[in-house]
């Protein structure tokens, strides 16, 4: 957009875009490759990391899900439909 608006010629338009297509893959090459490597280097402690931190994530997914459950039967507002509620009935949030 900006180059149609300051009327940039069509050939220095395609040269600065075929320059900065190249330089933006070569650096997310590089960056893949330098991540690829530094996962090989550290594998034997990232196993074990990652899977702890996915157990811990399914944990405590599952118990926000059963709170939020648990108070849906009870009745009781969540965090997520208490402002709508106020909302709906015109009142301002925070009850003011």
């Amino acid at each position: 957009m900006i180059a149609g608006t300051l009327r940039m010629p069509w050939g220095r338009y395609a040269r600065y875009t075929a320059i900065g297509a190249v330089v933006w893959g070569l650096v997310y090459v590089g960056l893949g490759s330098t991540a690829s490597i530094a996962i090989r280097h550290s594998a034997h402690l990232l196993g074990p990391t990652v899977t702890t931190v996915v157990v811990v994530a399914v944990v405590v997914a599952l118990i926000v899900r059963a709170v939020r459950k648990r108070r849906r039967v009870a009745g009781e507002p969540t965090a997520v439909q208490a402002p709508t509620a106020a909302v709906a009935r015109g009142e301002a949030p925070g009850g003011r």
